[in-house]
């Protein structure tokens, strides 16, 4: 998934990363997660064509 600035894309719920969700490859992370929730564009940002991650 292209997710442009992440403000439509869920970290967890949204295959954006790869074809499955986050929160089905890593099931307990999200069990724990204290914002099952969030969007990609508020933990992370595309800098110097990296990922940043403010977890």
């Amino acid at each position: 998934k292209v997710i442009g600035n992440g403000l439509s894309t869920s970290f967890w719920a949204d295959p954006w990363l790869e074809e499955v969700p986050l929160k089905d490859q890593f099931p307990r992370l999200f069990q724990v997660s204290i914002d099952q929730g969030v969007q990609v564009e508020s933990v992370g940002r595309w800098d110097g064509g990296v990922w940043n991650w403010d977890l």
